[in-house]
């Protein structure tokens, strides 16, 4: 089985986003809400999180 880069560098990012939410739970379900969208993608369209390789 061989890894796919790509792949592995996305179930990182996933990762480290439940993490963020799990180590600081946030009580108010719309604030939790945007602060989930973003973790994602932005408003722009673009991660804000992690950007580029």
């Amino acid at each position: 089985m061989s890894l796919n880069p790509i792949q592995f560098g996305e179930h990182v990012v996933e990762q480290f986003q439940r993490y963020l939410l799990t180590y600081f739970p946030i009580a108010d379900r719309g604030m939790e809400a945007q602060v989930r969208e973003h973790l994602s993608r932005g408003p722009g369209g673009q991660r804000e999180l992690v950007r580029g390789p």
